[in-house]
């Protein structure tokens, strides 16, 4: 294992790379952006050249800075009480609800949960 693969990680806080891109993306439109601009960027946030170009290729085509908003979703104790129902059947649940006309989204089930949005921006407990 090389030094640079072992000092990668999968997570830069959104300020940060906001900011980055947002200096990277000024240098881009006053002059050509240099690669050893984007490889530096990457070491010191620890992250692969690639993922940075990634980024600036999201922040010029979607316009967005920062990682997408996912909406978390939390298991109640009506989901328990299914699962328990069904005995551990992940497909049965999902074809109980799909019976009862139920909104189910495909994968949801798997995970254990159907779609419940949580309120506020930190919602939901990891309980790991």
């Amino acid at each position: 294992m090389t030094q640079e693969s072992s000092l990668k990680t999968s997570y830069v806080p959104n300020e940060v790379r906001a900011s980055v891109v947002a200096a990277l993306l000024a240098i881009r439109r006053a002059q050509a952006l240099p690669t050893w601009r984007v490889r530096a960027a990457a070491a010191d946030l620890g992250v692969s050249v690639r993922t940075v170009w990634r980024w600036l290729e999201q922040a010029e085509g979607e316009g967005r800075m920062v990682r997408k908003v996912r909406v978390q979703f939390v298991v109640e104790q009506e989901d328990l009480v299914e699962l328990a129902y069904h005995r551990g059947n992940v497909e049965a649940v999902y074809r109980a609800r799909v019976a009862a006309g139920r909104d189910v989204r495909s994968g949801c089930v798997a995970a254990g949960v159907c779609p419940r949005p949580v309120p506020g921006p930190a919602g939901g407990a990891r309980g790991r």
